[in-house]
């Protein structure tokens, strides 16, 4: 089952676009108006949100996105951390679903934001520049911890939308 729930604003704004880009075309063109309904219905398919059912193991880490793991490294302690963290980087192509998942069972110890730039998430500035948000889990045990997601924002998808509170369980 799909749902879309997180994205309202930005799905009734394209299926109005796309329904009245789509019946003026049909009218003025005849078939021609089947390409705003096709590009509308692709615009649309980024909202999706699929159901997933994650395996109950304890100890396990998951990918809390789909997309192409470009880089795991561990990184030093920074600013807001007491220990090193490691860090997992996915890229997540137009075509991905756009919803990241909590990777493990734990508390939320931390969320931060940071405003920035909007540059095209291919380039290498992007991780650096461009908006983000983190949130820093405390994973239950035997995992190590502590273990961040970090979205960031391009110049395609210019929001982050999380329900991640301080205090709250993140689930597995």
């Amino acid at each position: 089952m799909l749902t879309f729930a997180y994205a309202r604003r930005e799905i009734v704004g394209i299926a109005a676009a796309g329904a009245a880009a789509t019946a003026v075309v049909g009218h003025l063109l005849g078939w021609w108006g089947l390409l705003p309904a096709a590009v509308a219905g692709l615009l649309l398919s980024f909202y999706r949100h699929p159901r997933r059912v994650a395996p109950i193991e304890p100890g396990i880490i998951l990918a809390p996105a789909d997309g192409k793991v470009v880089e795991i490294l561990p990184q030093a302690a920074g600013p807001d951390e007491e220990r090193p963290v490691v860090r997992l980087t996915i890229f997540l192509r137009i075509y991905d679903v756009h919803v990241n998942r909590s990777p493990c069972g734990g508390r939320v110890v931390r969320v931060s934001y940071r405003p920035g730039r909007f540059l095209n998430a291919l380039r290498a500035a992007a991780s650096v520049e461009n908006e983000c948000s983190v949130i820093t889990l405390e994973p239950d045990a035997p995992l190590p911890g502590p273990i961040q997601v970090r979205q960031i924002a391009g110049a395609l998808a210019r929001r982050r939308l999380h329900r991640a509170r301080r205090g709250a369980a993140g689930g597995g």
